[in-house]
């Protein structure tokens, strides 16, 4: 039995009786279409419905809003759907208790038949409806069917984590680049000038004032004990004149005068010379610019602000070019996880050549789902649809009336081609090969065609 669980089939025949609108319906399908006509309220989707709820259960009822299966004014409902391997039977009683029985052709039971149903069931799914939805929900759609060896969630996780990050990154690049626009390049040297060396220099200028000064202090003593000598000549001399007038009571002290006298001139002659020697010494002195010192120092807090500003300058480039390495790299980890998405994309099996999706929803060669035209639009739909239902080759459009003969005339060769089967309800005649629904029944003259 579970190997035939597994083969595709299709709705051989539907027998249903009291179900939500249903009076009485047998229909034998022998896995064609199906095309209910009716005016509305009829119970056209009934008949549909009773085909989902009796594969689904309490869980494709829940998804169609039926609360009430069994007929207004009976006391039970029943539903059997002959898909050729299998019977399905579902009924319910007058507490509304539902019972499942699913058999084999050849009679046997299936122990587990919700289980068994559920193997054969694809979602709910009408390719109109499809046309419908929102995007997000069509790609969702979409990528239930798809499997492109990622897990887009946690892609689009780490894609987003490395957006927020690399916008902050340029957040933080712009406010960088706009401080060093109001920052020019600045001409400075690369440290800052100490005071302490700048006064260290002055000192020592200032010895070698000092040492010039003593030496100019040498020189004028020099001259002053040169006239000081020249001095005591002259007054020697004096005396000595007065000592000659006296010449017979003071020759002792003549003599001793008169060597002094040789003593002093040499002691003069000498000085003299020294003096000599110390002035052309003095004349050579050049003394130091103390005026530079006080402009140098002068100049140290404004050379060193332009110091910092450089180093500052120099520091916001170093922080720049961090940044914009950063959000570089940024960028690349970023279109790495584009392209990872994308080749994904391009390796995945889709239902239809030329579908795929982004970020907005399902796309058809490249264009948005939405802005393709009806047919193709159709023409997805319907592909998605059959997909989504390998097992139970069967397609439900519960709105047919929406379509204009051309495309409706598509939708079913699509479904001949690939071996489907169609559910079709359209409000009105369904034409030719259609089944005419009237208050819950089929009708009689088109019953036989049916």
């Amino acid at each position: 039995m579970a190997a035939e669980a597994k083969r595709t089939m299709r709705i051989i025949g539907l027998e249903a009786e009291n179900f939500k609108r249903i009076r009485a319906v047998n229909l034998a399908l022998n896995g064609d279409h199906l095309i209910l006509g009716g005016e509305n309220e009829s119970g056209k989707s009934s008949i549909l419905d009773a085909i989902w709820v009796a594969l689904g259960g309490p869980d494709v009822m829940k998804d169609l809003h039926i609360s009430k299966p069994i007929r207004e004014g009976e006391t039970s409902a029943c539903i059997t759907l002959n898909l050729g391997d299998l019977i399905v039977t579902r009924n319910w009683t007058s507490d509304e208790k539902s019972y499942l029985k699913v058999r084999t052709a050849d009679g046997a039971n299936y122990t587990s038949p919700q289980g068994m149903l559920n193997t054969l069931m694809g979602p709910l799914f009408d390719p109109l409806e499809f046309s419908r939805i929102k995007g997000a929900e069509q790609k969702g759609i979409l990528l239930s069917l798809v499997d492109i060896g990622i897990d887009l969630d946690k892609w689009q996780d780490e894609r987003n984590m490395v957006y927020a990050e690399r916008t902050d990154v340029n957040r933080e690049l712009t406010r960088l680049n706009n401080t060093l626009k109001s920052i020019p390049e600045i001409e400075a040297p690369d440290a800052e000038i100490a005071s302490s060396d700048v006064l260290a220099d002055m000192n020592q200028a200032q010895q070698v004032k000092e040492a010039n000064d003593r030496q100019r202090m040498a020189v004028n003593e020099a001259e002053r004990s040169a006239r000081i000598a020249e001095m005591n000549v002259i007054q020697d001399s004096k005396k000595i004149e007065s000592i000659q007038e006296h010449i017979a009571s003071l020759q002792r002290d003549l003599k001793e005068l008169t060597s002094g006298q040789a003593e002093e001139q040499s002691k003069a002659k000498t000085l003299k010379e020294e003096y000599s020697k110390l002035s052309e010494s003095v004349a050579a002195l050049v003394d130091p610019d103390m005026s530079i010192f006080q402009t140098r120092l002068s100049e140290v807090e404004s050379i060193n602000a332009k110091v910092r500003a450089k180093k500052q300058r120099q520091s916001l480039v170093a922080d720049r070019d961090r940044v914009e390495t950063e959000t570089k790299a940024l960028t690349s980890k970023l279109e790495a996880l584009d392209s990872q998405k994308s080749n994904a994309i391009k390796s995945a099996i889709f239902p239809i050549d030329g579908l795929g999706f982004d970020d907005s929803g399902v796309t058809f060669n490249g264009i948005p789902f939405g802005q393709c035209s009806s047919e193709e639009r159709i023409r997805i739909a319907m592909s998605i649809a059959m997909a989504m239902n390998p097992t139970l080759k069967v397609i439900r459009i519960s709105d047919g009336s929406l379509l204009d003969d051309k495309n409706f005339l598509a939708i079913q060769n699509m479904a001949s081609e690939r071996g489907y089967q169609l559910l079709i309800e359209r409000v009105g005649n369904p034409g030719e090969l259609g089944v005419i629904i009237e208050d819950g029944a089929v009708q009689e003259s088109e019953a036989a065609n049916a």
